[in-house]
């Protein structure tokens, strides 16, 4: 009986030990992917004049969803853009961040407006506060990809990818990926003028630059956009909330965009 337990502690090892091996395979496909993809996501900077200056944020996030002959449209949250007396400087994947262009240039900190004047300035043509939602056009003469929208609603252990600025890495797109936590909408809630929201949740890491960044499945099609995310009471991360791709639809819909399914 005591070689058998053994046995079966040892069949239970393999199995688990396989299936995180499964995952992390699938996870690192989709890694290598979506390098090949970055460029459909963005960084919204927000600018904001004060009496004698002008100070810029770390970054938010979109998503491009459409494009004419002179640049692109994004996605993002409302809450983003909800920024009085503030422009919006994109970012894309093609720009140098600001440290390549310091050390490029060899410009003081007290000189990083030249960087931030060299990056579109969008336009905010579509909000929708009710949904936390907005639309952003920037114009561009880059070769940037656009997002395709799934056609699958997400479910419950889907495997997902999400990228977002985050500023305690220096990063503006990186990368994370985790699963979609349950087939229920739970309701989102963020403590200002916004009304309560009804989202999925999935155990990809954000953090707060992620807002408005794009959720992609395994086959690198848009599922839904971070709005938000919860922690434990030491302020550890906990979940990370997204409105699902149907209701981004609406919306776009309700612009009169167009987007690629």
């Amino acid at each position: 009986m005591k070689y058998l337990k053994y046995i079966l502690i040892l069949i239970v090892c393999a199995l688990f030990l396989s299936g995180c091996s499964s995952s992390d395979s699938v996870f690192d496909v989709m890694k290598n992917d979506m390098e090949k993809q970055k460029s459909m996501n963005i960084c919204i900077i927000s600018a904001t004049e004060n009496d004698s200056s002008r100070s810029y944020s770390a970054g938010a996030s979109g998503v491009i969803v459409d494009k004419d002959e002179d640049g692109y449209y994004a996605l993002t949250a409302a809450h983003v853009v909800d920024k009085k007396n503030s422009k919006f400087l994109i970012m894309t994947v093609l720009d140098p961040t600001l440290s390549e262009y310091r050390k490029e240039h060899q410009i003081s900190l007290s000189e990083v407006s030249k960087y931030y004047d060299t990056l579109s300035e969008g336009e905010v043509i579509y909000t929708n506060p009710s949904e936390d939602m907005a639309i952003i056009y920037f114009v561009s003469d880059k070769d940037l990809a656009i997002a395709d929208f799934s056609k699958n609603y997400p479910k419950k252990g889907d495997p997902i990818i999400t990228v977002g600025s985050y500023s305690e890495q220096l990063d503006y797109f990186y990368v994370t990926t985790g699963k979609i936590k349950s087939d229920e909408l739970t309701t989102f809630s963020t403590n200002d003028q916004y009304k309560d929201n009804q989202v999925l949740q999935h155990s990809a890491f954000t953090a707060e630059g992620f807002s408005g960044g794009g959720v992609y499945d395994a086959d690198m099609k848009l599922v839904g956009m971070n709005i938000g995310g919860g922690t434990d009471v030491f302020g550890r991360f906990k979940y990370s909330a997204m409105i699902p791709c149907e209701r981004l639809k609406k919306c776009i819909d309700e612009s009169g965009i167009e987007y690629s399914e």
